[in-house]
């Protein structure tokens, strides 16, 4: 069985609700399981709550939506959602051409941009210059578990991708 959903799985409330996909074609797959998988969710959800309630407002410790920000395009919402201000994104490093770059250089100093972020998967260099063009921090985030040490569970990439984010800020600039 295939379970098709739009919008990025690494925003606690679309988690939630393709989990509620899961749960649901498992208790038809499995309707013994039905009470087990309604718990497992109701405490997946639960958890999905309280780690968004916790990175948002960290988030908002740091202002994070005063900061503008260039991204991977695959980042892009997660990075909106935790509430930073996206001025533009740029797609895989194959696809980056001279001219697309150097729109995003004077896109990013007059925006005052101060955090690029790339994604491991497509690229997790791909900005690295860029910031160090326009005198940005640079952030590489994973969009899958187990990209990164410590992540194997959707919870910790969560943590590990908002610490990712909110640490950028207190290291101090390359």
């Amino acid at each position: 069985m295939t379970i098709s959903f739009a919008g990025n799985w690494l925003i606690p409330d679309n988690y939630v609700r393709a989990s509620r996909l899961v749960a649901k074609a498992l208790g038809q797959a499995d309707p013994n399981g039905i009470s087990y998988y309604k718990t497992r969710l109701k405490t997946l959800e639960a958890e999905c709550r309280a780690l968004a309630v916790d990175a948002r407002a960290r988030a908002k410790r740091i202002e994070a939506f005063r900061t503008k920000v260039i991204c991977a395009d695959q980042q892009c919402e997660f990075v909106e959602w935790v509430g930073f201000d996206v001025a533009m994104t740029y797609a895989r490093s194959e696809e980056l051409t001279p001219r697309v770059l150097s729109a995003l250089a004077r896109t990013g100093r007059a925006a005052g941009v101060r955090l690029v972020v790339d994604n491991l998967q497509s690229g997790p260099t791909t900005g690295r210059q860029l910031a160090r063009d326009i005198g940005a921090l640079h952030v590489t985030l994973s969009g899958f578990p187990g990209g990164f040490e410590g992540t194997s569970t959707w919870q910790n990439l969560f943590r590990d991708n908002v610490d990712r984010l909110l640490r950028s800020f207190e290291r101090p600039r390359k």
